[in-house]
């Protein structure tokens, strides 16, 4: 944590590995230590380190690993199960991110897009994050118009980021209204 917050302030990306190579250590050590839910914290900052750094993909397996690490505290911890379920969707959700950004920079728009709607789909199973589905769909209308701008379509493109502005909108009221909740 001590390396991220250096990062955060110095912007080194070798820091930042740094930050990366010690918690793939400590997750190593908790799965070693069969504390499958402070592995998958592990894994969870593993992965969102690699999202900064750009490395979509293996942000995306570490989401995964992070998952199944908590599926495995459900297992362990039982009275938590409720509690680890929704991290373990919750990781889901960030791997299909992960994976919609990786499609988005190597121009697979609709890829990107069916990402996104699988992310938005997993954040409304959960309670806790389904606050965050408008966002989510609204980033994969904004896949769906760069897929119709690239093919020049650009009146259809047109309307359907004028969609995602819409939807925008909306998620900016779900976020308004999760806020006042807490």
């Amino acid at each position: 944590k001590v390396l991220q917050k250096i990062y955060y302030l110095t912007k080194e990306r070798e820091v930042l590995s740094e930050a990366i190579d010690a918690h793939k250590k400590a997750a190593l050590n908790f799965t070693k230590g069969e504390l499958p839910a402070h592995a998958a914290e592990s894994y969870w900052n593993i992965a969102q380190l690699q999202g900064q750094k750009g490395e979509y993909q293996v942000a995306s397996q570490n989401y995964e690993s992070a998952s199944q690490a908590y599926n495995q505290a459900t297992k362990k911890t039982p009275q938590l199960k409720e509690f680890y379920t929704n991290y373990s969707s919750y990781m889901q959700a960030w791997n299909q991110i992960e994976q919609a950004k990786y499609s988005h920079s190597i121009e697979e728009y609709s890829k990107a897009k069916e990402h996104y709607k699988k992310s938005a789909e997993i954040h409304e199973s959960t309670e806790q994050w389904s606050y965050l589905v408008p966002n989510y769909f609204a980033w994969a209308s904004v896949e769906e118009a760069e897929n119709l701008s690239r093919k020049e379509n650009t009146q259809q493109a047109k309307q359907t980021f004028q969609n995602a502005l819409d939807q925008f909108g909306k998620a900016e009221e779900s976020f308004k209204q999760k806020l006042e909740e807490i």
